[in-house]
């Protein structure tokens, strides 16, 4: 009888420290913008749909030229991530590439995050800013708030690095906020490549958060 108890509260206790540990994973995933289950907020995340050929994808936007569509599925240059062959090209200081709109609700955190890499001819790494522009119903501006600049890892021949870097950005939306639009910014005229961009709610605030790499790098 005492074996069978304590055989049983063996099996409790592990498992209590498996829940535990699936817990703590989810809500690891939560905090990197990457849970398993929270549905994809971005329209048109993958770039897949563009109305017109030689355009950004439908619902994308850009300041300046510079910002256009790349990859080995659109003309046979630049780098893809995620294997579906496309990914967004910047360039200039004082661009930006910006997201479709997104539904929010006032109180709720959302986050973005994304991976990068620069294919400089200066052979040096650059920085990429996220800004989240906030709106109302009448689609008037609210707040922007904007993220410290990000690393982003540089790419050559002689030595491809062995991964994008990840870029993530997460803000409370404000009171009275009804969409919300997000901008990466270069922080100099070198080219970057942006992909596998993704919208949820969660997230924290970045200064809690220390990035990993994304280990799929990095055909050209």
């Amino acid at each position: 009888m005492v074996s069978r108890r304590l055989l049983l509260g063996a099996t409790i206790f592990c498992l209590a420290v498996g829940a535990l540990g699936a817990l703590l994973y989810l809500q690891q995933r939560v905090a990197r913008c990457n849970p398993l289950v929270a549905r994809e907020l971005l329209p048109n995340a993958d770039f897949a749909l563009v109305s017109l050929p030689g355009t950004l994808p439908d619902g994308w936007n850009r300041r300046a030229g510079g910002v256009e569509l790349r990859g080995p599925a659109v003309d046979g240059q630049g780098f893809d991530l995620d294997g579906d062959g496309r990914a967004m090209q910047l360039i200039g200081i004082g661009n930006y590439l910006q997201t479709p709109a997104v539904p929010v609700q006032p109180g709720v955190r959302y986050c973005v995050s994304g991976f990068a890499l620069t294919d400089s001819i200066q052979r040096s790494p650059t920085r990429l800013r996220v800004a989240f522009h906030w709106y109302d119903e009448a689609d008037q501006p609210i707040q922007t708030d904007r993220t410290f600049w990000q690393s982003v890892v540089l790419w050559t021949p002689e030595q491809p690095p062995r991964a994008w870097s990840p870029i993530l950005g997460s803000f409370e939306a404000p009171a009275e906020a009804a969409s919300l639009t997000i901008r990466f910014a270069p922080a100099s005229d070198d080219r970057i490549y942006l992909d596998r961009v993704r919208v949820r709610q969660g997230g924290v605030a970045l200064a809690q958060l220390v990035a990993t790499p994304d280990p799929r790098c990095c055909d050209q």
